[in-house]
Protein backbone atom coordinates (compact mmCIF):
# COMPACT_ATOMS: atom_id res chain seq x y z
CA UNK A 1 0.00 0.00 0.00
CA UNK A 2 3.02 2.67 0.93
CA UNK A 3 4.45 2.09 -2.31
CA UNK A 4 1.17 2.72 -4.65
CA UNK A 5 1.00 6.42 -2.53
CA UNK A 6 0.80 8.86 -5.52
CA UNK A 7 3.11 11.57 -5.07
CA UNK A 8 1.91 15.30 -6.61
CA UNK A 9 5.69 16.76 -6.84
CA UNK A 10 8.98 16.50 -7.40
CA UNK A 11 9.39 16.45 -3.83
CA UNK A 12 7.04 13.87 -3.01
CA UNK A 13 8.46 11.64 -5.87
CA UNK A 14 11.62 11.38 -4.93
CA UNK A 15 10.69 10.72 -1.08
CA UNK A 16 8.35 7.86 -2.74
CA UNK A 17 10.92 6.67 -5.10
CA UNK A 18 13.31 6.69 -1.71
CA UNK A 19 11.14 4.19 0.41
CA UNK A 20 10.18 2.19 -2.50
CA UNK A 21 13.56 1.54 -2.54
CA UNK A 22 13.78 1.20 0.81
CA UNK A 23 11.08 -1.28 0.86
CA UNK A 24 9.07 0.95 3.87
CA UNK A 25 5.33 0.51 3.89
CA UNK A 26 3.62 2.90 5.29
CA UNK A 27 0.96 1.02 7.58
CA UNK A 28 -2.91 2.41 6.95
CA UNK A 29 -3.74 3.69 9.98
CA UNK A 30 -0.66 6.57 9.27
CA UNK A 31 -1.08 7.09 5.97
CA UNK A 32 -3.08 10.48 6.72
CA UNK A 33 -0.18 11.67 8.56
CA UNK A 34 2.04 11.00 6.00
CA UNK A 35 0.06 12.33 3.44
CA UNK A 36 -0.14 15.62 5.60
CA UNK A 37 3.91 15.27 5.79
CA UNK A 38 3.92 15.67 1.93
CA UNK A 39 1.22 18.44 1.65
CA UNK A 40 3.29 20.23 4.20
CA UNK A 41 6.59 19.82 2.09
CA UNK A 42 4.57 20.71 -1.30
CA UNK A 43 3.11 23.93 0.46
CA UNK A 44 6.60 24.85 1.60
CA UNK A 45 7.97 24.96 -2.20
CA UNK A 46 5.81 27.47 -2.99
CA UNK A 47 6.06 29.87 -0.23
CA UNK A 48 6.92 33.34 -1.48
CA UNK A 49 9.86 35.14 -1.62
CA UNK A 50 10.43 37.54 0.73
CA UNK A 51 12.27 40.69 0.30
CA UNK A 52 13.00 43.39 3.04
CA UNK A 53 11.82 46.69 3.04
CA UNK A 54 13.78 49.53 5.62
CA UNK A 55 12.79 52.98 5.22
CA UNK A 56 10.98 55.69 6.70
CA UNK A 57 7.74 54.50 4.87
CA UNK A 58 5.55 57.17 7.38
CA UNK A 59 7.17 59.94 5.81
CA UNK A 60 6.47 61.27 2.09
CA UNK A 61 10.18 59.75 0.76
CA UNK A 62 9.96 56.58 2.59
CA UNK A 63 6.48 56.22 1.12
CA UNK A 64 7.38 56.83 -2.63
CA UNK A 65 10.11 54.18 -2.05
CA UNK A 66 7.57 51.62 -0.95
CA UNK A 67 5.17 52.10 -3.96
CA UNK A 68 8.08 51.68 -6.43
CA UNK A 69 9.40 48.63 -4.77
CA UNK A 70 5.45 47.68 -4.36
CA UNK A 71 5.12 48.46 -8.43
CA UNK A 72 7.98 46.30 -9.48
CA UNK A 73 6.77 43.44 -7.29
CA UNK A 74 3.46 43.43 -8.53
CA UNK A 75 4.93 43.39 -12.31
CA UNK A 76 6.86 40.39 -11.42
CA UNK A 77 3.96 38.07 -9.57
CA UNK A 78 1.52 39.41 -13.19
CA UNK A 79 4.92 37.77 -14.93
CA UNK A 80 4.46 34.53 -13.31
CA UNK A 81 6.90 35.42 -10.43
CA UNK A 82 10.50 34.29 -9.27
CA UNK A 83 11.03 30.29 -10.05
CA UNK A 84 7.52 29.68 -9.99
CA UNK A 85 6.70 31.65 -6.58
CA UNK A 86 5.36 35.04 -5.61
CA UNK A 87 7.43 37.75 -4.06
CA UNK A 88 6.27 40.15 -1.16
CA UNK A 89 7.41 42.97 0.50
CA UNK A 90 8.27 42.59 4.37
CA UNK A 91 7.96 46.64 5.38
CA UNK A 92 8.89 48.05 8.19
CA UNK A 93 9.45 51.70 8.94
CA UNK A 94 12.81 52.79 10.30
CA UNK A 95 11.86 56.69 11.08
CA UNK A 96 14.49 57.68 9.16
CA UNK A 97 16.33 57.41 12.79
CA UNK A 98 19.65 55.35 13.46
CA UNK A 99 18.68 53.90 16.50
CA UNK A 100 15.29 52.59 14.90
CA UNK A 101 17.06 51.48 11.93
CA UNK A 102 19.75 48.63 13.94
CA UNK A 103 16.27 47.34 15.45
CA UNK A 104 14.50 46.82 11.86
CA UNK A 105 17.62 45.24 10.52
CA UNK A 106 17.76 43.16 13.10
CA UNK A 107 13.91 41.75 12.72
CA UNK A 108 14.82 41.60 8.94
CA UNK A 109 18.15 39.36 9.59
CA UNK A 110 16.37 36.96 12.01
CA UNK A 111 13.78 36.31 9.34
CA UNK A 112 15.38 33.77 7.45
CA UNK A 113 12.60 33.59 5.07
CA UNK A 114 13.89 37.10 3.74
CA UNK A 115 16.67 37.00 1.09
CA UNK A 116 17.21 40.57 0.71
CA UNK A 117 16.80 43.76 1.78
CA UNK A 118 15.59 47.48 -0.31
CA UNK A 119 16.96 50.09 2.17
CA UNK A 120 17.64 51.81 4.25
CA UNK A 121 17.21 55.29 2.55
CA UNK A 122 19.16 57.10 3.80
CA UNK A 123 23.20 57.59 4.52
CA UNK A 124 22.89 57.26 8.06
CA UNK A 125 20.63 54.70 8.57
CA UNK A 126 22.29 52.37 5.73
CA UNK A 127 25.68 52.86 8.00
CA UNK A 128 23.34 52.13 11.63
CA UNK A 129 22.10 48.52 9.94
CA UNK A 130 25.26 47.28 7.72
CA UNK A 131 26.81 45.80 11.07
CA UNK A 132 24.04 43.66 11.56
CA UNK A 133 23.62 43.07 8.00
CA UNK A 134 26.95 42.01 7.46
CA UNK A 135 27.43 40.06 10.38
CA UNK A 136 26.96 36.83 12.19
CA UNK A 137 26.66 33.73 10.37
CA UNK A 138 23.55 34.65 8.08
CA UNK A 139 24.71 37.74 6.47
CA UNK A 140 22.05 39.60 4.17
CA UNK A 141 22.23 41.44 1.13
CA UNK A 142 20.72 45.31 1.85
CA UNK A 143 20.91 47.74 -1.27
CA UNK A 144 20.30 51.30 -0.62
CA UNK A 145 18.20 53.32 -3.01
CA UNK A 146 19.64 56.39 -1.95
CA UNK A 147 22.05 56.51 0.67
CA UNK A 148 24.56 58.73 -1.00
CA UNK A 149 27.80 59.65 1.62
CA UNK A 150 31.03 58.31 0.41
CA UNK A 151 32.49 55.46 1.77
CA UNK A 152 28.88 53.30 2.30
CA UNK A 153 30.61 50.60 0.50
CA UNK A 154 33.40 50.16 3.10
CA UNK A 155 30.52 49.44 5.72
CA UNK A 156 30.76 45.99 4.47
CA UNK A 157 30.45 42.97 1.63
CA UNK A 158 26.74 42.81 1.67
CA UNK A 159 26.19 46.24 1.64
CA UNK A 160 25.04 47.98 -1.78
CA UNK A 161 24.12 51.26 -3.20
CA UNK A 162 22.96 51.77 -6.26
CA UNK A 163 23.32 55.72 -6.18
CA UNK A 164 26.17 58.41 -6.93
CA UNK A 165 28.04 59.73 -3.82
CA UNK A 166 27.50 63.18 -2.65
CA UNK A 167 30.76 64.51 -4.07
CA UNK A 168 29.05 64.44 -7.54
CA UNK A 169 26.50 66.02 -6.19
CA UNK A 170 28.79 68.96 -5.62
CA UNK A 171 30.50 69.12 -8.66
CA UNK A 172 27.43 69.10 -10.84
CA UNK A 173 25.73 71.66 -8.99
CA UNK A 174 28.71 73.67 -8.44
CA UNK A 175 29.12 73.14 -12.71
CA UNK A 176 25.82 74.60 -13.10
CA UNK A 177 26.19 77.45 -10.54
CA UNK A 178 29.29 78.64 -12.86
CA UNK A 179 27.17 77.83 -16.06
CA UNK A 180 25.23 80.48 -14.54
CA UNK A 181 26.84 83.09 -12.94
CA UNK A 182 30.35 82.96 -13.72
CA UNK A 183 32.97 84.52 -11.47
CA UNK A 184 30.32 85.90 -9.30
CA UNK A 185 30.66 85.17 -5.68
CA UNK A 186 28.61 82.05 -4.22
CA UNK A 187 27.54 81.39 -0.50
CA UNK A 188 26.99 77.87 1.25
CA UNK A 189 24.75 76.48 4.05
CA UNK A 190 25.07 72.99 4.90
CA UNK A 191 23.93 70.48 7.20
CA UNK A 192 27.34 70.14 9.61
CA UNK A 193 27.39 66.44 9.29
CA UNK A 194 29.21 63.92 6.39
CA UNK A 195 27.04 64.59 3.86
CA UNK A 196 26.57 68.01 4.14
CA UNK A 197 30.34 68.74 4.61
CA UNK A 198 31.14 66.36 1.06
CA UNK A 199 28.75 68.27 -0.87
CA UNK A 200 30.08 71.57 0.58
CA UNK A 201 33.38 70.60 -0.23
CA UNK A 202 32.70 69.18 -3.02
CA UNK A 203 31.32 72.26 -4.68
CA UNK A 204 33.58 74.37 -3.23
CA UNK A 205 36.80 72.71 -5.25
CA UNK A 206 34.46 72.45 -8.42
CA UNK A 207 33.58 76.24 -8.54
CA UNK A 208 36.93 77.49 -7.41
CA UNK A 209 38.73 75.95 -10.26
CA UNK A 210 36.53 76.92 -12.74
CA UNK A 211 37.13 80.66 -11.23
CA UNK A 212 34.24 81.18 -8.93
CA UNK A 213 34.89 82.18 -5.43
CA UNK A 214 32.68 81.54 -2.40
CA UNK A 215 32.97 83.78 0.13
CA UNK A 216 30.50 82.22 2.85
CA UNK A 217 30.12 79.04 3.94
CA UNK A 218 28.02 78.21 7.10
CA UNK A 219 26.74 75.56 9.17
CA UNK A 220 22.83 74.82 9.65
CA UNK A 221 21.23 73.24 12.62
CA UNK A 222 17.62 73.46 12.99
CA UNK A 223 17.65 74.48 16.63
CA UNK A 224 18.90 77.94 15.00
CA UNK A 225 16.18 80.57 15.51
CA UNK A 226 16.74 81.96 12.19
CA UNK A 227 19.02 82.30 9.57
CA UNK A 228 19.46 86.08 9.02
CA UNK A 229 22.76 86.20 10.40
CA UNK A 230 24.23 84.71 8.24
CA UNK A 231 22.37 86.13 4.84
CA UNK A 232 23.16 89.41 6.49
CA UNK A 233 27.15 88.73 6.90
CA UNK A 234 26.98 87.43 3.43
CA UNK A 235 25.03 90.69 2.75
CA UNK A 236 28.23 92.71 4.27
CA UNK A 237 30.69 90.92 2.50
CA UNK A 238 29.45 92.14 -0.88
CA UNK A 239 26.57 89.64 -1.20
CA UNK A 240 26.18 86.68 -3.44
CA UNK A 241 25.08 85.69 -6.49
CA UNK A 242 24.94 82.35 -5.54
CA UNK A 243 23.36 79.83 -2.63
CA UNK A 244 23.63 76.63 -2.20
CA UNK A 245 21.89 74.78 0.29
CA UNK A 246 23.43 71.19 1.12
CA UNK A 247 21.05 68.23 2.18
CA UNK A 248 19.78 70.88 4.82
CA UNK A 249 16.41 69.26 4.66
CA UNK A 250 13.23 71.49 5.49
CA UNK A 251 15.50 73.60 6.54
CA UNK A 252 15.50 75.33 3.22
CA UNK A 253 11.75 77.03 3.98
CA UNK A 254 13.61 78.14 6.72
CA UNK A 255 16.28 79.85 4.34
CA UNK A 256 13.77 81.03 2.23
CA UNK A 257 12.05 82.93 4.99
CA UNK A 258 15.13 84.36 6.06
CA UNK A 259 16.27 85.65 2.39
CA UNK A 260 12.80 87.71 1.97
CA UNK A 261 13.50 89.34 5.33
CA UNK A 262 16.92 90.30 4.54
CA UNK A 263 16.02 91.69 0.93
CA UNK A 264 18.45 89.57 -0.95
CA UNK A 265 17.38 87.29 -3.85
CA UNK A 266 20.62 84.77 -4.91
CA UNK A 267 19.85 81.64 -7.38
CA UNK A 268 19.49 78.93 -5.48
CA UNK A 269 20.80 75.09 -5.76
CA UNK A 270 20.16 72.55 -3.70
CA UNK A 271 20.25 68.81 -3.23
CA UNK A 272 17.23 66.76 -3.98
CA UNK A 273 16.30 65.81 -0.80
CA UNK A 274 14.60 69.21 -0.68
CA UNK A 275 12.22 68.42 -3.32
CA UNK A 276 9.36 67.29 -0.62
CA UNK A 277 9.48 70.60 1.10
CA UNK A 278 9.46 72.68 -2.05
CA UNK A 279 6.95 71.03 -3.78
CA UNK A 280 4.57 71.19 -0.62
CA UNK A 281 5.11 74.74 -0.44
CA UNK A 282 5.11 76.06 -4.58
CA UNK A 283 8.55 77.19 -4.27
CA UNK A 284 9.80 77.45 -8.17
CA UNK A 285 12.57 78.43 -10.08
CA UNK A 286 15.16 75.97 -7.73
CA UNK A 287 18.16 74.27 -9.28
CA UNK A 288 18.14 70.71 -7.91
CA UNK A 289 20.77 67.82 -8.47
CA UNK A 290 19.31 64.47 -8.59
CA UNK A 291 20.35 61.19 -9.49
CA UNK A 292 17.22 60.75 -10.95
CA UNK A 293 14.38 62.54 -13.32
CA UNK A 294 11.14 61.22 -14.14
CA UNK A 295 11.41 62.98 -17.63
CA UNK A 296 14.63 61.57 -18.85
CA UNK A 297 14.00 60.05 -22.32
CA UNK A 298 15.59 56.40 -21.68
CA UNK A 299 13.08 53.82 -22.93
CA UNK A 300 12.65 51.79 -19.49
CA UNK A 301 12.15 55.06 -17.62
CA UNK A 302 9.27 55.99 -19.92
CA UNK A 303 7.94 52.46 -19.20
CA UNK A 304 8.05 52.92 -15.38
CA UNK A 305 6.48 56.64 -15.20
CA UNK A 306 3.55 55.37 -17.59
CA UNK A 307 2.59 52.06 -15.20
CA UNK A 308 3.59 54.16 -12.22
CA UNK A 309 1.34 57.20 -13.04
CA UNK A 310 -1.26 54.78 -14.38
CA UNK A 311 -1.30 52.89 -10.99
CA UNK A 312 -0.82 55.74 -8.33
CA UNK A 313 -2.63 58.75 -10.63
CA UNK A 314 -1.19 61.73 -11.68
CA UNK A 315 1.67 62.15 -9.51
CA UNK A 316 5.64 61.77 -10.95
CA UNK A 317 7.47 59.29 -9.03
CA UNK A 318 10.76 60.59 -7.10
CA UNK A 319 14.30 59.14 -7.32
CA UNK A 320 13.61 57.17 -4.13
CA UNK A 321 10.19 55.35 -6.33
CA UNK A 322 12.35 55.04 -9.27
CA UNK A 323 15.42 53.33 -7.31
CA UNK A 324 13.43 51.15 -5.35
CA UNK A 325 11.65 49.37 -8.52
CA UNK A 326 15.26 49.03 -9.96
CA UNK A 327 16.69 47.60 -6.69
CA UNK A 328 13.69 44.75 -6.90
CA UNK A 329 13.93 43.97 -10.63
CA UNK A 330 18.11 44.05 -9.46
CA UNK A 331 17.41 41.80 -7.07
CA UNK A 332 14.53 39.46 -8.95
CA UNK A 333 16.59 39.25 -11.78
CA UNK A 334 19.49 38.35 -9.53
CA UNK A 335 17.53 35.38 -7.63
CA UNK A 336 16.57 33.94 -11.55
CA UNK A 337 20.35 33.40 -12.25
CA UNK A 338 21.47 32.42 -8.41
CA UNK A 339 18.57 31.00 -6.61
CA UNK A 340 17.40 32.41 -3.02
CA UNK A 341 20.50 31.71 -0.65
CA UNK A 342 21.55 34.91 0.63
CA UNK A 343 25.47 34.60 0.19
CA UNK A 344 24.47 33.38 -3.63
CA UNK A 345 22.82 36.63 -4.23
CA UNK A 346 25.44 39.01 -2.64
CA UNK A 347 28.26 37.19 -4.93
CA UNK A 348 25.88 37.57 -8.07
CA UNK A 349 25.43 41.29 -7.25
CA UNK A 350 29.53 41.69 -6.46
CA UNK A 351 29.94 40.92 -10.30
CA UNK A 352 27.45 43.10 -11.87
CA UNK A 353 29.56 44.99 -13.70
CA UNK A 354 32.30 42.99 -13.67
CA UNK A 355 31.85 39.38 -14.73
CA UNK A 356 28.05 40.22 -15.37
CA UNK A 357 26.80 42.66 -17.54
CA UNK A 358 25.73 45.43 -16.10
CA UNK A 359 21.55 46.31 -15.00
CA UNK A 360 19.80 48.75 -17.39
CA UNK A 361 17.73 50.24 -14.51
CA UNK A 362 14.75 52.82 -15.35
CA UNK A 363 17.72 55.25 -13.07
CA UNK A 364 20.16 54.21 -15.52
CA UNK A 365 22.94 51.72 -15.74
CA UNK A 366 23.87 49.61 -12.42
CA UNK A 367 27.32 48.44 -12.39
CA UNK A 368 29.08 47.92 -8.74
CA UNK A 369 32.71 48.13 -8.06
CA UNK A 370 34.61 46.08 -5.33
CA UNK A 371 33.45 48.04 -2.78
CA UNK A 372 29.59 47.47 -3.18
CA UNK A 373 29.87 50.97 -4.78
CA UNK A 374 27.23 52.05 -7.99
CA UNK A 375 30.33 53.06 -10.19
CA UNK A 376 29.09 55.16 -13.90
CA UNK A 377 26.39 56.55 -12.12
CA UNK A 378 26.12 60.45 -13.05
CA UNK A 379 23.27 63.06 -11.39
CA UNK A 380 21.65 65.91 -13.55
CA UNK A 381 20.57 69.21 -12.91
CA UNK A 382 16.87 69.97 -13.08
CA UNK A 383 14.68 72.97 -12.15
CA UNK A 384 11.90 72.70 -9.92
CA UNK A 385 8.18 74.51 -12.25
CA UNK A 386 4.87 73.70 -11.42
CA UNK A 387 5.58 71.22 -8.96
CA UNK A 388 7.57 69.22 -11.23
CA UNK A 389 11.38 68.27 -11.21
CA UNK A 390 12.35 69.25 -15.06
CA UNK A 391 15.41 68.46 -17.12
CA UNK A 392 17.88 71.43 -17.48
CA UNK A 393 18.92 72.21 -21.34
CA UNK A 394 22.78 71.57 -20.84
CA UNK A 395 24.54 74.80 -22.19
Amino acid sequence: MGEAVRCATTHSILMCATMAKRRIFIPIRTLPIFLAAVSLSCDRSKEPILFGLAGPVSQQRGRSMQLGAELAVSEINQAGGLLGQRVELVVHDDSGRDDTAARVARSLYDDDRVVAVIGHLSSNTTAAAAPIYNGGSKPIVSVSPSASAPGIGKLGSYTFRIAADDMLHGTRLAERAHDLIGNQPAGIIFRDDPTGRSVAASFRSTFERLGGKVVAEDPYSESLPTLEPYLARMQKRGGVRALILARIGGGVLNVIAALDTVGTHPVLFGTDELLGPLFADSIENFFISTAYLPSHPRRPNRAFVGSYTRVYGKSMPTESAAAAYDIVKLLAHAIEAAGTNRTDIRDFLSRVGTRIRPFEGVTGRIAFNSEGDAFGKNVTIGIVRDGQLTTVPVP
